[in-house]
């Protein structure tokens, strides 16, 4: 497996923060819509900088966060572990276990908090140690929502929360796909989206 799982990750901040230019090519030839440009920032998903052999615990990587200057933050999906990986060592530097076996979706930090978004809803925060004090936040969302993703808001204290199935949250009657808003020093999830898509 190699770090091309990036893409998904690239794609998903990409909606997050709304950038435009991102155009997925319908095969693999077509370059010409392979290039994600948002800003300065381009990628391009057939050309990668480089490839990386993962280890085996990395196997299926739901979410990742960047730590430090070389270090990403790793979810392995059926895993209540957090990975620390060095990519310039290319190895697991560190790997603590947080959780029961679950479906773990996406990890942000904060200063030196990481924050693990479950499928079902529910968020674990803890600091970024070993064997560390996990609390557990349940967020105003159900399974039927089917969280995908979570990343760092506009703001620094805000997270937001990508819903994978129905959008509706708090009876709001939103339909299609929706990105949530979670303030953490509140600890609430605004019932307005901050991305609607229909």
């Amino acid at each position: 497996m190699n770090i091309r799982i990036l893409f998904k990750f690239i794609l998903a901040i990409n909606l997050i923060y709304g950038f435009a230019g991102c155009i997925l090519p319908e095969n693999e030839e077509d370059t010409t819509k392979s290039i994600i440009n948002s800003g300065d920032f381009q990628y391009d998903v057939y050309a990668p900088d480089k490839d990386y052999k993962l280890p085996g615990a990395l196997v299926e990587i739901s979410g990742l966060a960047y730590w430090k200057e070389d270090i990403l933050l790793c979810i392995e999906d059926e895993r209540g572990h957090l990975y620390l990986y060095d990519h310039v060592k290319e190895e697991i530097i560190q790997d603590i276990k947080f959780g029961k076996k679950g479906d773990y979706e996406g990890v942000t930090q904060y200063e030196d908090i990481a924050y693990v978004v479950k499928s079902t809803g529910k968020l674990y925060c803890f600091k970024i140690e070993n064997e560390p004090e996990v609390t557990k936040i349940d967020l105003p969302f159900t399974s039927s929502n089917d969280l995908e993703g979570i990343a760092k808001g506009h703001k620094n204290d805000e997270f937001y929360i990508v819903c994978k199935q129905i959008a509706e949250l708090a009876e709001n009657g939103i339909k299609g796909r929706a990105v949530y808003t979670y303030n953490i020093k509140k600890d609430k999830v605004k019932t307005k989206p901050f991305i609607h898509l229909t």
